[in-house]
């Protein structure tokens, strides 16, 4: 199996993981999740892109977030937990293939040769996957395109104990102090990709800091 192919669009591909905005078994758009305020993301990221709004509406739909924002002059403005999940996705691969102060932290579906999706959730992504691209936050990857000796590491196994399940944002907030880094108290959830993975579902950007290592949320 190949990363799925980036022919044309490439959010086109990305119902496995806009899928987690549908309903069980109906094929339907979930309930949404209004924020407790409007966020407004600065919208600098989409700056070497040409034609940015309309590049971002079709990202955001293929993500399974057509709606709960929008755009103005100098920022995205985001009311839905849903909608701010797949900004921050792609801000996150930008941000990662980019490089800079700090590690971010990605969520990457993978199959196995069975096609059996688990999620890899690293701070190392591009190490993992060399060739990643920002444009790859609706691909799924194959095992084999993860350059470790040791694939399964950054694999969240199905049925793994998620004590996080269906928090909301400002319990998972609760772990962070004001300025967002992870409180010394929680610092064995440092590395804990499950209680990443709850954070990003959740709809926050999260870094590792380049100086203190510890969690930071966004």
């Amino acid at each position: 199996m190949s990363r799925t192919s980036t022919k044309g669009r490439n959010w086109a591909a990305a119902a496995l993981i806009g899928a987690a905005a549908l309903g069980p078994n109906t094929g339907e758009m979930a309930m949404a999740t209004p924020l407790a305020e409007p966020l407004d993301i600065p919208a600098e990221f989409l700056s070497e892109i040409d034609g940015a709004p309309d590049w971002l509406r079709g990202a955001m739909a293929g993500l399974g977030a057509p709606e709960g924002w929008s755009m103005t002059r100098d920022a995205i403005v985001v009311s839905e937990v849903e909608a701010l999940r797949a900004l921050n996705r792609i801000r996150a691969f930008r941000q990662a293939v980019r490089g800079g102060t700090g590690a971010i932290w990605l969520s990457l579906p993978v199959a196995n040769e069975m096609g059996e999706i688990r999620d890899c959730v690293t701070p190392w992504a591009t190490q993992l996957i060399p060739d990643l691209n920002a444009n790859d936050f609706g691909q799924s990857f194959a095992l084999s395109m993860l350059r470790t000796d040791e694939p399964e590491a950054c694999l969240i196994d199905v049925g793994t104990d998620d004590p996080w399940a269906g928090s909301d944002r400002t319990a998972l907030r609760g772990y962070f102090d004001d300025a967002g880094d992870l409180m010394v108290e929680h610092i064995s959830l440092n590395e804990d990709a499950v209680f990443v993975r709850a954070l990003i579902e959740a709809g926050y950007l999260v870094t590792k800091g380049s100086v203190s290592g510890r969690l930071r949320v966004e």
